[in-house]
């Protein structure tokens, strides 16, 4: 890591397992684990997680054209 900072997240218990687990079988520790997770989530066209589901998010508006007046 380039320049490291602390973050404070809470997180349910079984996801707190779960990340130790999976750094773990990653043979990373949970911060470069979660560091590589941010670094390589995939994103929808709007820069959305792909896992993230639509209706807990608001759509994103195509800029609208304003019609020219004269």
């Amino acid at each position: 890591m380039v320049d490291p900072i602390q973050i404070g997240v809470l997180v349910d218990s079984a996801a707190n397992h779960r990340l130790s687990a999976l750094a773990a079988a990653a043979g990373a520790s949970r911060s470069l684990f979660v560091q590589r997770l941010i670094e390589n989530v995939p994103l929808d066209a709007n820069g959305v997680p792909v896992c993230w589901p639509a209706e807990e998010y608001p759509p994103h508006r195509a800029e609208e054209t304003l019609p020219m007046t004269g």
